[in-house]
């Protein structure tokens, strides 16, 4: 049911778009809800549009806390492009 009070009740609600699925986030693991997302967040351009993703520290805190295997295995690229970035 699309409603209101399941976009309330839901933790992770995942639609089928034509493009892939897409998931809609209560909140990001290891960052927050939204307000605090949106506060370690960055503009960017992206496919010909400007949107809004976690900065690098905040996607490498969001990957460490997920815990799976597969954002694990980027965590040292996550931390190099870091590394460097502030070198």
């Amino acid at each position: 049911m699309w409603d209101a009070a399941t976009l309330r009740n839901t933790a992770v609600l995942t639609l089928a778009t034509d493009l892939g699925p897409l998931d809609l986030l209560a909140e990001v693991a290891g960052v927050g809800g939204y307000e605090e997302v949106l506060a370690a967040s960055v503009m960017v351009e992206a496919f010909g549009r400007r949107i809004v993703t976690l900065d690098r520290p905040a996607l490498i805190q969001a990957k460490r806390a997920a815990d799976r295997a597969k954002d694990l295995a980027i965590l040292a690229e996550l931390e190099s492009l870091l590394e460097a970035r502030e070198e």
